[in-house]
């Protein structure tokens, strides 16, 4: 009959709508509703660092089966750079905050603290790579022109765009992603920092390609940055169908939610 989905579908296909579905739904978050990341999630990045002005962390990778069970650690602990000047509360998914701190805003070179959605992610890579195959979250790869506006006046300010072919921009500063994407955005995971997209309030912040082993690296303009392994590794874990989310915050804030006798796999019951 016409206008009926055909009885088998080739799994690409599947697998293509159900990453357009889901891109929509990391893409416009308010679309979606206001729902407890925690409660859905069965996926928990925790980035921790020794205190608000640290440039440098730790990144431990969580997971359980379903709502209810218990969380296991995955995988190693691995080092990342944070901004150049530590961290500062972020705008993300609501949190309970245990302390004061630096608030985020536009240009302070401070990385997200708080909680965030992840996704979807880029690259430099194209579709035909086998390592963009085994992703399991929706991809795109960076091509000429695409660009993140961090230009707060902008109606585009924190999205990620097409410069236009012929005429002005509608902002006056953004980040040439493909220009970046020889290093530090050969691959990446958005973090959603600021969804709403208050103007000032910080935007373009990724998870993306550093070197955070080099004792010589510096920080990150807000980001926060992993070895390229590490990050391929992490982004190859990472299914949209298990709703990921990235805890970041100091160490002291992350003791006081968890507890002090409580381990890390605790703190998703505790940070409401």
């Amino acid at each position: 009959m016409r206008g009926m989905v055909p009885t088998r579908w080739p799994f690409y296909k599947i697998r293509q709508i159900r990453h357009k579905i889901a891109a929509a739904s990391l893409l416009l978050p308010g679309l979606v509703g206001a729902a407890d990341p925690l409660a859905d999630t069965t996926q928990l990045i925790v980035v921790t660092a020794k205190g608000w002005d640290s440039s440098r962390g730790v990144l431990e990778r969580y997971e359980r089966l379903q709502r209810g069970t218990p969380w296991r650690l995955v995988g190693m602990r691995v080092p990342v750079l944070l901004g150049r000047n530590g961290l500062a509360w972020g705008e993300g998914e609501p949190i309970r905050k245990p302390e004061q701190g630096p608030v985020k805003i536009e240009g302070d070179k401070r990385s997200p603290a708080g909680l965030f959605r992840i996704g979807p992610v880029y690259g430099a890579a194209p579709d035909s790579d086998p390592a963009v195959g085994r992703l399991r979250m929706p991809y795109r790869r960076i091509a000429p022109g695409l660009e993140c506006v961090d230009d707060p006046e902008s109606e585009e300010y924190n999205r990620i765009v097409m410069r236009p072919a012929q005429g002005a921009a509608a902002w006056r500063s953004a980040e040439k992603m493909a220009e970046l994407a020889v290093r530090e955005y050969k691959w990446l995971a958005v973090v959603q920092q600021n969804p709403g997209r208050k103007p000032g309030q910080g935007s373009c912040v990724f998870l993306h390609v550093g070197n955070p082993r080099s004792a010589e690296a510096a920080g990150t303009g807000g980001c926060t940055a992993l070895e390229e392994d590490d990050l391929t590794d992490l982004l190859a874990w990472l299914d949209v169908d298990r709703r990921p989310v990235l805890v970041q915050l100091p160490a002291a804030s992350y003791t006081r939610i968890t507890g002090p006798d409580a381990t890390p796999l605790d703190l998703p019951e505790r940070m409401q």
